[in-house]
């Protein structure tokens, strides 16, 4: 049994996928490795294999952040909306469902943000309890991006951050 967590939005790309595996028998870590790797497909490189003991929470549970690049097709600039998200005390974002509402202050839940260029981003987003705004939401409530014009936006998921297990253990970044 294999699940994608959290699962990627259409049109997002991603160099960090995780993927939990749940298998019949107990393996080695380098046996798994070595057995995925030899089926995986061109274009889908397998990085590193990690046995995680039982009882485990579900990974999407014990992710800290996911960081993204947002890549335009042309200048709109990008550095002067991130200076005034960074200005602004709060920066509230709406997401409608159906007949419900989720507010969201997109200061609390964006680690970090920095324009690399005026056609480039780069967001963290952290993974809060009471939930987690999508890429497409920030691309829509920062950068003003409408929903016809998000396809031609490129977003890259570069990294998965895990929370910590004890305070002893230093946080473990995943990069796939």
């Amino acid at each position: 049994k294999a699940s994608f967590s959290p699962a990627l939005a259409l049109g997002v790309e991603s160099r960090a996928e995780i993927v939990e595996v749940e298998l019949v028998r107990p393996m080695r870590a380098l046996e798994v490795f070595e057995r995925l790797a030899r089926e995986s497909l061109d274009g889908f490189p397998i990085y590193d294999v990690q046995v995680v003991p039982a009882p485990t929470p579900p990974l999407e549970k014990i992710i800290e952040s996911i960081e993204y690049v947002f890549t335009f097709p042309e200048a709109r600039g990008i550095v002067a909306l991130v200076a005034e998200f960074h200005a602004a005390p709060t920066f509230e974002f709406v997401r409608r469902k159906e007949d419900r509402e989720k507010r969201f202050d997109l200061k609390r839940a964006i680690a970090a943000m920095e324009a690399v260029s005026d056609v480039e981003a780069r967001v963290s987003i952290v993974n809060r309890l009471d939930g987690m705004p999508k890429p497409s939401e920030i691309l829509s409530a920062v950068f003003g991006v409408s929903e016809v014009e998000q396809p031609r936006i490129e977003i890259m998921k570069e990294r998965v951050t895990f929370i910590r297990e004890s305070p002893r253990e230093e946080r473990r970044e995943a990069r796939f």
